[in-house]
């Protein structure tokens, strides 16, 4: 599965079925499967973890005061 870390990141307030969901697709891309039409419309949790996990898009959460922009001149 992963480390410690990125587990920790997954199940940061998602659902069981997204986080099986994302397993799912890191294991099918490293089969290099072929995602099925429901994997890539399906709008559930678990579609849509499948669909991080298969296209690496997981953002780990930001950390406490981290400023995530900035005004010009700043």
């Amino acid at each position: 599965m992963g480390t410690l870390e990125e587990l920790k990141v997954m199940n940061d307030g998602r659902s069981a079925a997204f986080v099986s969901g994302l397993t799912d697709g890191r294991s099918a891309r490293a089969r290099d499967e072929v995602l099925s039409p429901y994997q890539h419309v399906g709008m559930d949790d678990y579609a849509n973890g499948f669909r991080t996990g298969f296209f690496n898009r997981v953002v780990p959460p930001r950390a406490a005061g981290a400023v995530t922009h900035r005004a010009m001149g700043e």
